[in-house]
This record gives structure tokens, sequence and C-alpha cells, in this order.
């Protein structure tokens, strides 16, 4: 008995269903007008770091946001086929917060009327790489236009190109790289699509440039009620009946993780938040409210201090689909 009780514990620190800690709009304490075309949750992960999720219906990006030692961001664009932004809703109230050893992964559902959706744009990184990807309206281009890569990137593959053999295979050695191509593997995703004997999942795969840590983005869903197809890295899903298409969003990742501070301590933010909006709810609402999409890539290049530094360039092979 100890022993079953034990496991049934262990399970359940291992994977925990939980309910937004914040959710923007909230009937009756939000203005519509200021969220129009958006919504956002926060989750707490299995470590108690803050992911953020949001969508934006004006530009059809999905975007996750962790609070680690990382900056971890995770994001794709949802289109219709007239590659227009697709509406997208929250699928279920909550999310899954999930944990296997170093990795932490949370997972959810999302939910659209339409019975065609394309998703492209896949970018899996940096907050500050996402935030470079929209200040150049990189979202609005069509799928396959380029892929986005950091300019950092491709100079510093370069930069080593150009060395001596001898002193590439030194620095490489501390990317922990055996050749400049395995390098190169690591500025961009990889994209795959296979099946079981019940769903279909796309499995998109990042690797930091040093190769330490890995993060994934998997959506799955039910082989009774869509299909999903992949060309180059964009998903194609189609219904089978009436009703809209559902799907799993799973974001993961084994990336450093922050320690939380005791919210009760006297340095801690939630402090900080009380005396400045003297615990007035409204008010601790407005503080928290994010900044979204105002239709401006000058305006998003203001807010965040000039113009992004990234490139375009022909998009690498991806596998397609298997299974």
């Amino acid at each position: 008995m100890h022993v079953l009780t034990s496991l049934i514990i262990t399970l359940l620190l291992v994977q925990a269903v939980q309910t937004p800690v914040l959710e923007f709009p909230e009937a009756g304490l939000d203005d519509p007008a200021a969220y129009e075309g958006y919504s956002t949750r926060f989750f707490r992960d299995s470590h108690r770091n803050t992911l953020q999720i949001y969508l934006s219906t004006r530009s059809g990006r999905v975007v996750h946001l962790w609070a680690d030692a990382a900056n971890a961001s995770a994001a794709f664009t949802v289109r219709d086929t007239l590659g227009r932004p697709a509406p997208l809703v929250w699928g279920g109230p909550g999310a899954i917060a999930e944990r296997d050893g170093p990795r932490r992964a949370m997972r959810y559902v999302l939910a659209s009327e339409l019975d065609a959706l394309e998703i492209g744009w896949l970018l899996l990184g940096t907050m500050r790489q996402e935030r470079d990807f929209q200040g150049d309206d990189w979202q609005r281009r069509p799928y396959g236009d380029s892929c986005f890569v950091l300019a950092e990137l491709t100079d510093l593959i370069g930069s080593l190109e150009r060395l001596p053999a001898e002193e590439r295979g030194r620095h490489l050695s501390l990317l922990n790289a055996r050749d400049l191509a395995a390098l190169r593997s690591r500025v961009e995703p990889h994209v795959t699509l296979t099946h079981d004997d019940t769903a279909w999942i796309v499995l998109v795969e990042h690797t930091t440039l040093d190769g330490r840590n890995h993060m994934t983005l998997e959506l799955r869903g039910d082989l009774s009620a869509s299909t999903a197809s992949l060309a180059g890295d964009v998903v194609s899903l189609r219904t089978r009946a009436d009703g809209g298409i559902r799907f799993d969003v799973t974001v993961t990742s084994d990336g450093p993780t922050l320690t939380p501070l005791d919210p009760r301590g006297p340095r801690s933010r939630a402090a900080e938040l009380r005396r400045e909006t003297d615990g007035r709810v409204a008010e601790l609402r407005h503080v928290l409210r994010p900044g979204h999409d105002d239709g401006s890539a000058h305006a998003r290049a203001d807010r965040v201090g000039g113009p992004p530094r990234a490139r375009d360039r022909e998009c690498a092979p991806q596998a397609g689909a298997v299974g």
C-alpha cells in the first residue's frame, strides 16, 4: 500500500492540471476594446517558472514566452486557406504541467471553427528572437518566403568558416559541434510529421547554439477528426467533419530555470505590486496588462529599442511526412 501511495503522489507531482494564474481579458474586469484581437494566459510550470501564452487574431500568431533563465520562446502562425489570420480560441479552461527529469512541459488545447488551417513560421528560441521576428512584420510574410535567422548567428558561423582548420576546431568544441554543418543545423527548427494509430503528430525541435539545451513544440490531433500534411515547414490541417479543428499544443524545454521568490517575502515582485497598487485589483491588472500588436512595425521597433537585426535566407530542406 505504501508503494502504491508513493507512486500516485509521484504521478501527481509529474503531471498537474492547472487553471491560469492570470488571464486577459476577463469579463467584468477588463475593457474588451483594450484587448481586441488579443487574449493571453499565464501558467506556472513544474518548477514554478511562469509561462505566458498569447493568441493574436490580428496576425494569427500563437506565442509562448517562458520566464525562465533562458527567456525561452516558441511560436507559430495560423492562417486560413486564403492566407488570412485564422481565428483561434482556447480549447479548454486550463493546461497540464508535466515534468520528466530536467524537461518541463505545458500542454493545452486550441480550437478553430474553420475546416482548414495552414500553420507556418514556426520559431523556437528566445524572447528576443520573437521580438525581432514581429518587429519587422515577418509573421505577415507569405509562408516559404524566406527563413528568419538572427544575423549575429549567421555572422558567427561565417567567421568560424574563415578560420584556419585547427583554430576553427577549437571554437567548435566549445560549442559542442563536430563541424559547421552541425552548427548550421541549430539555427533553424527541425519539423517532422508522424502518425500513430489514433493521432497525427507535428514535432518542431530546436537545439541551442551551444548544443546544451533543447526545446520542442508539438501539435497533435485526433486522426478520426482531422488530417495533417507537411510541405517544407508548413503544416496543413483539414477537418474530417463539421465542427472545426481542435489540436493539442505542448511546449517542452530542458533549459535552465529560475528559483522563484517567496511571494510572501518583502522583496518579491508580488509585494512590490501590492505596494504600487495599494492592493486594488483593477490597478494591479493594469500594471500587468501586456501591450499588443498595434499594426505598426515602426511603433514596435521604437518600443523595443530600434529595428531588429535579422537576415533573409533560403530555407534549409525540411523532412517530410513520415508514417
